[in-house]
């Protein structure tokens, strides 16, 4: 993220730098199309006296000595402030020359200044008039441009200070976002941190519960042995399986962290939910809830059988606590071309829209007394035999877990 921003604070000073250099050029060739516009202003306002002077001659009987001549007109160029001389000439003859003696361009300007052309600060603009049929003049002018360069110096200057000024505050911008970055990931880094300690007490408190009840059974269990000197065959075997429990509790555990160690074998799919529905008989019985399994029973299947156990008994526990008396709960097999679809519904309520892409995240649950790894575990069973879950809502308004995996072959 900091190389990022990096990135655009370069960025955003090359378009600043190539902003006030467009402006700058821009501004340039105004001032240059000025100058031309006035050295065209002047030629036009010469051709009109001319010709007004010439009409004028023609008209009077008699010529006052001071219209004989052109001089009369640099009089009237006065308001021109920025002229610098004005040559007016008739075939070879000079007509009228204002230029002063070190400003007097050379041969090569008659044919070079149609366009406008600049010599040593002057701007010279010439064309040919014919004020009347015969008589073929050339109007020369010459403009100052100490101004126009004054001016643009002057741009130049203040532009630099605006780009100067504006890239240090972009780059003090800069340097504060790079400090709130900076902040940022170590506030990240305590979150994690946090996150971390918190899951660690999840895990904690869940492991506390899920041994304590265990452990009773096994020390009542070793009491009831010391006190009588005798073990009952019903009693050893309860402690064994509450060890095998523990085993298997520690085995979840440590996948989380190492992920799943699959033993994928071929068995009869009737002999794990014969054991599903025997495991779940007396919790259906007590809590007064209707309980069945449906759908292909005698399939063969590829998979791991203790896994894929766990995900079904994972799934039907967690519908068997949303519902309440005389609610339903079912699992539903479905054997497809090449999967094997576990249906597991329930009608309890249905789980909230905002909590939908969240169910299946370590951790995240609703329940009170929940730790939010039993759906994870069931996600994990998944995909370690190349499956998927989902859940989905079915004709009657039934919240609907999904677990599909490949009906594997040989090549497991």
């Amino acid at each position: 993220m900091a190389q990022r921003h990096r990135y655009l604070i370069y960025a955003g000073l090359l378009v600043l730098f190539l902003a006030s250099l467009s402006e700058l050029i821009i501004f340039r060739n105004v001032v240059k199309r000025h100058q031309k516009l006035d050295a065209e202003s002047a030629l036009s306002f010469i051709e009109a006296r001319i010709s007004g002077h010439l009409e004028m001659i023609h008209l009077v009987p008699t010529v006052p000595d001071y219209l004989q001549n052109l001089s009369w007109l640099l009089d009237e160029l006065q308001s021109q402030p920025f002229l610098t001389g004005v040559l007016i000439v008739e075939k070879n003859r000079t007509l009228l020359d204002s230029f002063p003696r070190n400003r007097i361009p050379g041969p090569e300007i008659f044919t070079s200044c149609k366009e406008g052309k600049e010599l040593d600060g002057v701007l010279y603009m010439g064309k040919n008039f014919e004020p009347e049929p015969g008589r073929k003049l050339f109007l020369l002018v010459g403009l100052e441009t100490k101004f126009t360069h004054l001016l643009w110096r002057e741009g130049l200057f203040y532009g630099a200070i605006v780009f100067f000024c504006s890239g240090a505050i972009l780059l003090l911008y800069s340097l504060y976002v790079d400090h709130l970055i900076r902040k940022q990931a170590e506030l990240e880094k305590k979150i994690t941190a946090s996150e971390g300690l918190l899951a660690m007490g999840k895990v904690a408190a869940m492991l506390s519960h899920e041994i304590r009840n265990p452990l009773n059974t096994i020390a009542m269990g070793l009491q009831y042995i010391s006190e009588l000197g005798k073990a009952d065959p019903g009693l050893l075997q309860r402690m064994k399986n509450e060890t095998n429990r523990l085993s298997e509790l520690t085995m979840e555990f440590l996948s989380l962290s190492r992920g799943f160690d699959m033993k994928f074998s071929t068995f009869n799919l009737e002999s794990l939910l014969v054991e599903i529905e025997y495991k779940f008989f007396d919790i259906a019985r007590d809590k007064g809830v209707n309980f069945n399994i449906s759908g292909a029973r005698n399939i063969k299947v590829t998979a791991d059988e203790r896994w894929l156990s766990r995900a079904l008994e994972n799934l039907l526990r967690n519908s068997f606590e949303a519902v309440s008396k005389g609610g339903n709960v079912s699992l539903k097999v479905k054997d497809e071309d090449e999967n094997l679809c576990f249906e597991v519904s329930d009608s309890g309520p249905e789980i909230a829209i905002k909590d939908m892409a969240k169910i299946f995240d370590p951790f995240f649950t609703t329940k009170k007394n929940g730790f939010g790894l039993g759906l994870f575990i069931v996600k994990k069973i998944a995909v370690a035999h190349g499956g998927t879950v989902f859940v989905e809502k079915n004709f009657s308004n039934n919240t609907v877990f999904v677990l599909s995996i490949p009906k594997r072959s040989e090549d497991i």
